[in-house]
């Protein structure tokens, strides 16, 4: 799972909401008459991803191994069996952009299409992290036998011309 770990989360809690209520709260001097609304500095607030494997999982060791080895695989026949092996062994994978661009290069139809549909899912919320690579591989794809993962490799290339770089 990620988890999200702010630094001095009280200080950064304090700053934020008290941009927040800047924003929504009428400006007014002391007579009581309405001031020109002045624009809130902008808010920085430092976020770092962690991932953590999860404390009650009894199979964390085996999951980490064996993503890692399905992240490090390079080629069709490489991706093809890790990720195999990493599901034959009945567990799920993450739903991450890292891990279903890995997933572009699967063997099977089925695994490619699951892929698009959830890079699909990710980049209506996530900017998308690799696009030239991403770009790349949607368009070997939109060359593909199987007419659903054209449509979806065609769609999903259009939805990233569309996502502000």
């Amino acid at each position: 799972m990620t988890q999200f770990v702010e630094d001095d989360d009280a200080r950064s809690s304090a700053k934020h909401r008290a941009a927040l209520e800047a924003l929504f709260t009428r400006n007014t001097d002391a007579r009581g008459s309405e001031k020109t609304p002045v624009a809130p500095a902008a808010v920085e607030r430092t976020v770092k991803m962690v991932s953590l494997p999860l404390r009650d999982d009894p199979r964390r060791e085996e999951r980490a191994k064996r993503l890692a080895k399905l992240m490090a695989a390079e080629g069709r026949a490489a991706v093809t069996k890790a990720c195999e092996a990493f599901v034959n062994a009945k567990l799920t994978l993450p739903e991450e952009q890292e891990v279903m661009l890995k997933l572009l290069d699967h063997d099977r139809d089925d695994r490619v299409r699951s892929a698009l549909t959830s890079l699909s899912r990710l980049l209506d919320t996530e900017a998308p992290q690799r696009r030239a690579v991403l770009d790349a591989r949607l368009q070997r794809l939109e060359g593909a036998e199987d007419a659903d993962v054209r449509a979806l490799a065609s769609s999903l290339r259009k939805k990233l011309a569309h996502v502000v770089r």
